[in-house]
């Protein structure tokens, strides 16, 4: 069978064995196009979501708590969230004229924590945060990226990019959203946002329904290419 998304997702995921809970942050995540290893795009979003490594043997195991290991590092298929990126980088590339993509699209979060239900994003890093506090404080490091809190760091990530996406859960961690926006005007140039009615950045998750946000960010996205490529 061909996979209409066959573009792989690596990513590396640590698990804190809290009591009885699983804690799982996901860092060093990328989607694979082709088969060159060059950079050719940013992604800032909220947190984690759904993205795993169902596919993975093991895995089932890891994120249960079962097995030494703590860290697994590895490839897998992308959920929809990713699904809906790989659509609006594919279709911008093009629309273009520069055929398929061919390199790492790099994704940061705001916050590493793995949580499927983005509104509680940044009450449960909290609770997270305060865990690692207590039990290993030298772990607090991989929960926030320096890129997502940084001016200097964030500019150096996105500096060789040819598009720099950009979406956000609403209301969630607005101080570091609010941030990352104003950074990003230096940026404009290969900056992707799929603005909502209210002037949001909507979160790629929302353009599978939300039709009209999906074509603003393939819009947006060959912008972006014809004058960054």
């Amino acid at each position: 069978m061909v996979r209409k998304y066959p573009e792989r997702i690596a990513a590396r995921m640590t698990r804190i064995i809290n009591q009885d809970e699983v804690l799982l942050i996901r860092q060093n995540t990328k989607i694979k196009f082709g088969s060159s290893d060059a950079i050719i795009g940013t992604v800032f979003m909220t947190n984690p979501g759904s993205f795993d490594f169902k596919h993975t043997k093991g895995w089932a195991d890891f994120k249960s708590g079962k097995g030494l290991l703590n860290v697994l590092e590895t490839e897998d298929y992308a959920d929809l969230t990713m699904q809906n990126l790989i659509e609006v980088i594919r279709e911008g590339y093009k629309h273009a004229n520069l055929g398929s993509p061919d390199g790492i699209v790099q994704i940061f979060n705001i916050s590493n924590v793995v949580q499927s239900k983005g509104e509680e994003a940044e009450d449960y890093h909290k609770k997270v945060r305060v865990i690692i506090e207590k039990s290993d404080v030298q772990k607090l490091a991989l929960i926030q990226d320096i890129v997502a809190v940084t001016e200097q760091e964030f500019l150096k990530a996105c500096v060789s990019s040819r598009f720099v996406i950009m979406g956000f859960v609403n209301n969630v961690f607005t101080e570091n959203v609010s941030n990352l926006i104003k950074w990003s005007r230096a940026l404009e140039d290969r900056l992707v946002v799929a603005k909502d009615e209210k002037s949001r950045y909507s979160h790629p998750r929302r353009w599978r329904t939300e039709k009209n946000l999906k074509e603003l960010a393939i819009n947006e996205m060959c912008r972006a290419l014809n004058k960054n490529y």
